[in-house]
């Protein structure tokens, strides 16, 4: 009856009452049955729900001393365990909870249990000779290990420990062909091969994923990356392909979106501007397509326009973009006509986007800068040569620890007029 109401009160959530009853069976009916179950409810209690620590400590100690062949023993250690690390003694709760696995090995749930500690508190080395040995001694408990090898890769990928990521997602596709983790674990090598530099297993991995019978969830994804890696590898008739792949299969708006603006990219690195401009003109001239991508398209228009030399062309889509945004791509458009207006030969003009740029657009420090460049060059064919070097100058003081590309392009300009200037100095030295 005592251990009844105990459970009554701990489903009630009466705590100290349900400890308090419970513990009468402890002290009074040292020969009960329930004795061991009373122990591991009051450890239970107040280690989960009171957080008395010490106290949980205390009962499961009781119960593994008194009743070390009970099968709620594994439990207690793994209690024991918890109290430890949660009263800073993480050396004692890493041994209880090895104490769990080499005891009681086919108490699936608390060795499930303590492995999944161990993952965390061990170094990855040590885990992993570890996981091994169990794995190895007990090689019909290992139902749920999967799971566990898999999120253990997942906790190493996302603390950038990712060769050993890579071990752990490597284990998992080995032994778990079948496993419901199995793409997202070929997606989350295919990530980690990517970080070490190793491209060719990455993309072998994105492949194995959007080459599958069935498109599976992670298709996209893999789809996606595959074709930004083949970009960046400046393959860009192959990330062309994988972005069309992935146009054909999105499900969704937003998805066919990002492959258009994929194979847009591929488009204008190959040069090939007219096709650029037709893909891009089918996220731009489309009203369900989100407003901000619609302006990136319209932008990208109008570098295939400037590329190709069509200047006008290319001055009226920036204006356009310009005067009803505010935002980035009205910044870069603002950048893009002090160039046009350079390029043409309008050097007051291009000073005076460059100041209308300053003014209308301080939070964009990047595109600001770039825009001095344009203006600097302004300057110096204006023939105001200092203020092009004064222009250059500040960009060198304020760009050195920020913007490496600015930094050094207005360093090698500056050096460029100055070493001009000696040069001409020099020259009417000598003629004299």
């Amino acid at each position: 009856a005592f251990y009844q109401w105990g459970e009554s009160l701990y489903r009630q959530r009466s705590y100290e009452r349900s400890v308090s009853t419970f513990g009468q069976i402890v002290e009074k009916y040292k020969k009960s049955e329930l004795r061991d179950s009373a122990l591991d409810r009051i450890s239970e209690i107040y280690g989960n729900w009171i957080k008395d620590y010490n106290r949980s400590s205390y009962y499961a100690n009781i119960l593994v001393n008194d009743y070390p062949r009970s099968p709620l023993a594994a439990d207690a250690y793994n209690r024991l365990a918890y109290a430890a690390y949660n009263t800073g003694k993480q050396s004692q709760a890493v041994n209880y909870y090895k104490k769990v696995l080499s005891d009681f090995p086919t108490d699936k749930k608390n060795s499930q249990a303590a492995l999944d500690n161990l993952a965390t508190l061990l170094p990855p080395a040590e885990f992993d000779r570890i996981l091994r040995d169990y794995r190895r001694n007990n090689p019909n408990t290992d139902a749920n290990l999967p799971a566990l090898i898999f999120n253990t890769g997942l906790d190493r990928f996302f603390a950038e420990n990712y060769e050993s990521a890579i071990s752990q997602f490597s284990t998992y596709i080995r032994d778990a062909k079948n496993g419901p983790h199995y793409y997202e674990a070929l997606l989350y090598r295919a990530r980690s091969y990517k970080q070490i530099g190793d491209t060719r297993r990455s993309l072998t991995d994105y492949s194995e994923i959007y080459n599958a019978p069935v498109n599976n969830e992670f298709t996209y994804n893999a789809l996606l990356e595959a074709g930004q890696l083949y970009f960046d590898l400046r393959d860009y008739q192959r990330s062309l392909e994988v972005y069309e792949t992935l146009d054909r299969v999105a499900q969704n708006l937003q998805n066919k979106v990002q492959a258009k603006f994929g194979m847009a990219d591929a488009f204008l690195a190959m040069k090939n501007y007219a096709q650029a401009k037709r893909t891009l003109q089918e996220i731009s001239g489309n009203p369900e397509v989100a407003e901000s991508s619609r302006t990136r398209a319209k932008f990208m228009t109008g570098q295939a326009e400037y590329e190709t030399g069509s200047l006008t062309a290319a001055f009226s889509i920036f204006q356009a973009i310009e005067r009803e945004f505010n935002d980035e791509y009205a910044a870069r458009s603002q950048y893009m006509i002090t160039r046009i207006y350079f390029d043409r030969g309008a050097f007051d003009d291009a000073y005076n986007a460059g100041v209308y740029m300053k003014n209308n657009y301080p939070s964009f420090n990047y595109w600001k800068a770039r825009t001095y460049l344009v203006v600097a060059e302004a300057n110096y064919e204006l023939g105001e040569v200092f203020q092009a070097k004064g222009t250059l100058q500040s960009l060198v003081d304020q760009t050195r620890d920020r913007y490496p590309d600015i930094f050094e392009a207005a360093s090698k300009r500056l050096a460029e007029i100055e070493e001009e200037e000696r040069r001409n100095e020099a020259s009417l030295n000598s003629g004299n």
